[in-house]
């Protein structure tokens, strides 16, 4: 499955296919894993990418000071990030930390984004390092993916 952009999704319509987007990533990654160069990695990071594309249409069509275009700005940097697409993540990050409506919030959600990537490997070639432990993807962009406040 690929995800085409469609100018004539409504949010509502394109917070369902990023929530389905997600899912499907979440799966592979679970499944086939995230080691480096063989076929799994190639698919997971495919699949992250098809999430970047349906946050960055959905950041496109939202304001970043509402709710939804808040977590759609931190998500596609997260997005890219699992995706392997680190220039990208550090180049949507920029874009996005420059907005002024922004709340302080998700700025912080995209540092601690970025604060995953391994800077002496980047600069060796734009390799994403590994996490040691997984990230479970949230929709609120607050890291914590469990639903329970605290």
């Amino acid at each position: 499955m690929s995800y085409s952009p469609n100018p004539e999704l409504t949010e509502d319509e394109l917070d369902v296919l990023v929530s389905m987007a997600i899912r499907r990533a979440e799966r592979l990654e679970a499944e086939l894993g995230t080691l480096a160069l063989s076929g799994g990695a190639l698919e997971v990071a495919s699949a992250w990418a098809e999430v970047l594309a349906c946050e960055l249409q959905l950041s496109e069509i939202t304001r970043p000071n509402e709710l939804s275009g808040g977590i759609a700005r931190v998500g596609a940097v997260r997005a890219a990030i699992s995706a392997g697409m680190a220039d990208e993540a550090s180049r949507l990050a920029a874009r996005f930390l420059e907005e002024s409506g922004l709340p302080e919030e998700r700025r912080q959600a995209i540092h601690a984004a970025l604060a995953v990537l391994d800077v002496p490997r980047l600069r060796r070639g734009g390799v994403m390092a590994v996490r040691e432990t997984p990230r479970p993807y949230d929709e609120d962009g607050s890291g914590d993916s469990s639903g329970q406040e605290g």
